[in-house]
């Protein structure tokens, strides 16, 4: 999911998974976008759920104490990946994605979503449908 490898703490990940949330409701939560976060939780083997973290307070200043820059860089990149995840990014994910991003001191924000929206494209290699692959490309591009 993430460039790093390094391993998340339960805290680290919980973070993360919170400013995912709040970037998802941001425009309306997606199902996609819900099954996304949902594989990260289950992978950091939490026991909260999707709704659970919507209901809970996301303060990105208070994170970024708790992060190292190599978790912050990690917390944008999951970000990016759930303004993905629906095949449209929305000028609000933008926006909320500068911001954390300028919070947590990542400064190459669209450096970020462009490796991260590689990988995303990598991931989907494998499909055959080379035209459809060419437009959510594109869509995701703008």
């Amino acid at each position: 999911m993430f460039t790093s490898e390094r391993d998340l703490n339960a805290a680290e990940a919980l973070l993360i998974a919170r400013a995912m949330v709040k970037v998802s409701a941001s425009d309306g939560v997606d199902e996609r976008e819900r099954q996304l976060i949902g594989e990260f939780l289950k992978d950091i083997g939490t026991d909260k759920s999707f709704d659970d973290l919507s209901k809970e307070d996301f303060n990105v200043e208070a994170a970024k104490g708790e992060l190292e820059p190599e978790v912050r860089l990690m917390m944008i990149e999951g970000c990016w990946l759930v303004a993905f995840a629906d095949g449209k990014v929305t000028e609000i994910e933008k926006e909320i994605i500068g911001k954390y991003a300028a919070a947590l001191e990542e400064e190459n924000v669209e450096t970020i979503r462009e490796q991260v929206l590689d990988k995303f494209i990598q991931s989907l290699s494998h499909i055959k449908n080379i035209e459809a692959l060419a437009e959510v490309t594109k869509r995701l591009s703008e």
